[in-house]
């Protein structure tokens, strides 16, 4: 399900037929291609500079597509288990929500400079 999420297709779509499916489609593009893994309406909108973009992608939907193939590993013995994959989901949570708090910290410190504010 949470591959579902990060990329915004079903695993009923017409273009996984075949051989291919939803999971296989992941594994075959990522991380090389992780901008057409990933669905655009999680990274786009107008008010995001592109800096923001890559920080998203690399502190947070990055690390929650890798835990998503873990879970969908072939061999049981290999794949996550939902303990493991919750646990590292919140620490993906926890870093994201760090370097989003040192980001906002940085920039108000820069406006504050910038107005001559102490």
């Amino acid at each position: 399900m949470l591959l579902e999420v990060i990329t915004g297709k079903s695993p009923l779509e017409q273009c996984f037929s075949g051989e291919m499916n939803l999971t296989k489609w992941v594994q075959d593009n990522f991380p090389h291609r992780a901008h057409e893994v990933i669905d655009k309406r999680l990274i786009s909108s107008e008010e995001m500079q592109e800096s923001n973009t890559n920080q998203l992608l690399m502190s947070l939907l990055i690390p929650m597509t890798e835990v998503a193939l873990s879970c969908v590993l072939e061999s049981p013995d290999e794949r996550s288990s939902i303990h493991d994959s919750l646990l590292r989901l919140k620490q993906i949570k926890e870093s994201f929500s760090i370097s989003r708090t040192s980001q906002v910290t940085a920039s108000q410190e820069f406006d504050s400079y910038q107005s001559g504010s102490p």
